[in-house]
């Protein structure tokens, strides 16, 4: 017997052996599998879906403005960042602020101007919302690099986010995770 017949003969007796054990195995339901969809590969999926997306009249609160605009309120590059929309029960509020809540879905605008950030970051909430998708890291960065050395980017969604009808809270994130330099953003459920 040659080494090829041998392998053949081996490749034969497993899968003789292969089909005697999954003899009575059958497709899950659809409905009954599991999501083994990462959340690295959920999080690429996002961003190389907003170009899919067209905003609707409901999501597309985010309005770029420019460091002139006189509602916008500069802050400091290292400040920490707070906002909540009502109540959060104390335990979720901990969670949230620890960064204990988000998934690894986030959204990096550094490099953009604030006419395509704004567009991202509306894309990026109405994306989230209807994926599930409801608190993600959020990178603005700390506009230390910028020409004039403010926090142009940070204070623009810094002012958007409160504005968005979806946002619940927003927080500076864990210095691991970004510190004054990003946030944590958590979303509304939506309305079914």
């Amino acid at each position: 017997m040659t080494d090829s017949d041998s392998d053949h003969k081996i490749e034969s007796e497993d899968a003789a052996l292969f089909r005697e054990i999954t003899r009575d195995v059958r497709p899950l339901n659809k409905d009954n599998r599991a999501d083994t969809y990462s959340q690295r590969a959920r999080s690429e999926h996002i961003k190389d879906s907003f170009s899919e997306l067209s905003l609707s009249e409901e999501h597309s609160s985010i309005i770029a403005t420019d460091k002139n605009d006189p509602l916008l309120e500069m802050v400091q590059p290292e400040e920490r960042l707070f906002y909540l929309r009502g109540e959060l029960p104390g335990s979720t509020l901990k969670k949230f602020k620890r960064g204990d809540l988000c998934s690894r879905d986030e959204l990096d605008l550094h490099g953009l101007n604030s006419v395509e950030a704004a567009r991202e970051l509306a894309s990026f909430i109405r994306f989230a919302l209807h994926n599930g998708v409801r608190c993600f890291r959020l990178i603005h960065g700390k506009g230390t690099r910028s020409a004039d050395k403010l926090p142009i980017l940070k204070s623009m969604v810094n002012m958007w986010l409160r504005h968005h009808g979806s946002v619940l809270a927003f927080c500076s994130a864990r210095q691991r995770d970004g510190g004054s330099g990003a946030l944590y953003v958590l979303l509304k459920r939506p309305d079914i």
